[in-house]
């Protein structure tokens, strides 16, 4: 499903909900002094850079932080980290032969029922 922007009235019904009056009140806690500003300090990325290379981009700058995984910590059984792109998940979402339960047999492969 594609994502639909939220409108001003969602925002304010949902700042409502949850008792603030804009959505600066949930960044209190963060110093001012180290919060991205509206205009300013905005990621800077060459337009032309793949998925891939977006990814390392921000990882680098994610780097400068700690996060899980600069800890050793045993999950995965064996499989670790590495690239999936995006448009996998994509797939893998919207293609009705990845979300179907069926599995056809062997005369229906073979007589060209299914593709």
């Amino acid at each position: 499903m594609p994502f639909i922007q939220h409108t001003d009235a969602d925002r304010a019904a949902m700042l409502e909900a949850i008792g603030v009056k804009s959505i600066d009140d949930l960044y209190v806690d963060i110093p001012a002094d180290i919060r991205v500003k509206e205009d300013g300090d905005k990621v800077k990325m060459n337009p032309s850079m793949g998925e891939l290379e977006v990814t390392r981009h921000i990882n680098a700058l994610l780097a400068k932080t700690k996060n899980a995984n600069d800890f050793a910590f045993f999950r995965g059984a064996g499989i670790y980290n590495h690239h999936v792109s995006t448009l996998t998940d994509h797939i893998a979402l919207y293609d009705g032969n990845f979300i179907t339960a069926y599995t056809p047999y062997q005369p229906e492969c073979s007589q060209g029922t299914l593709t």
